[in-house]
């Protein structure tokens, strides 16, 4: 049976947008922005049932409502509108409440990042770096093994020199810019995630456990809580961790101590184990022993 003419125009936008995410449409452009969030609205069926005796084909008003989009991204009907008309740029906020509220592909999540804004989500500096005391700096420096410490959002404080002759993401001028967040780098990095053998179920699993693990039930000072969340919008905006995330393979997995992974060193798969050591103020200390040490 063939579609009436809005549902026939509605797939058809669909697959236009599918092919302009294929295409990683630059930005910001307000302009398709604008069309993108009504397209989103006219394919969204109304939570509220529609009228007795109404068209029993899906009519505009059996969508959102610009007044209903609005209400569930909290925002004005008026800011909304300004948006749909070209007239506004969407901040990350309402990128993260589109995205919430629309339930987005993955494909499309990258989409409108890239028209509201022209990039993903960036992690900023952590405007509260943990301290570590210098004893704990001179036995990390001392280790031969590739050992640093991170605070309890994975923030890298301190490494030594062979744990960035083997991970050079966690270098010092990533660790003066704020990109040195191990979680970040490990899930999202492509030169990271290379040596990273079999990332997805050595690495990748585990560690988003552990994230979720954290943010669920662990008590956690506010502003490490804040830090941990702008972690996770970062990294589950790239596709394979966001479906990780989403299909909730990621299941408890709080303490890495004594777990045997895998790394590429060299041209040759090492396997490790992870010694973990907790410090005060929620820091832990990661060396990366030889396997077979037990």
């Amino acid at each position: 049976m063939a579609q009436p003419p809005h549902q026939d125009g509605l797939a058809t936008r669909t697959k236009q947008f599918e092919e302009a995410s294929v295409r990683s449409v630059p930005g910001p452009n307000k302009k398709v922005l604008g069309e993108f969030l009504k397209h989103l609205r006219d394919r969204t069926p109304r939570k509220d049932p529609p009228p007795v005796g109404g068209s029993p084909w899906r009519s505009h008003k059996e969508t959102v409502t610009q007044a209903q989009a609005a209400q569930a991204t909290g925002m004005t009907e008026g800011w909304w509108r300004q948006h749909e008309n070209g007239l506004r740029r969407l901040d990350s906020g309402f990128v993260y409440a589109v995205i919430r509220e629309f339930h987005l592909s993955h494909e499309e999540r990258n989409l409108l990042w890239d028209l509201a804004l022209g990039n993903g989500p960036v992690l900023e500096p952590n405007p509260y770096p943990a301290e570590v005391s210098p004893q704990i700096q001179a036995i990390v420096n001392a280790l031969p093994l590739p050992a640093y410490v991170s605070d309890p959002a994975w923030d890298c404080v301190i490494h030594n020199d062979a744990a960035v002759a083997w991970f050079p993401e966690l270098g010092a001028d990533n660790v003066a810019h704020g990109s040195a967040n191990v979680m970040v780098q490990a899930l999202t990095s492509p030169s990271m995630r290379s040596r990273l053998v079999d990332w997805e179920h050595q690495w990748a699993i585990p560690m988003l456990a552990n994230l979720r693990a954290t943010l669920t039930w662990l008590p956690i000072h506010p502003t490490y809580r804040q830090r941990l969340e702008a972690v996770l919008k970062v990294v589950t905006c790239h596709p394979d961790v966001a479906r990780i995330w989403d299909e909730h393979q990621a299941t408890f997995h709080l303490d890495p101590n004594g777990a045997i992974r895998s790394v590429q060193v060299g041209g040759e798969a090492r396997p490790v184990r992870l010694a973990t050591t907790d410090l005060p103020g929620g820091c832990r200390q990661v060396v990366l022993t030889p396997a077979d040490l037990g």
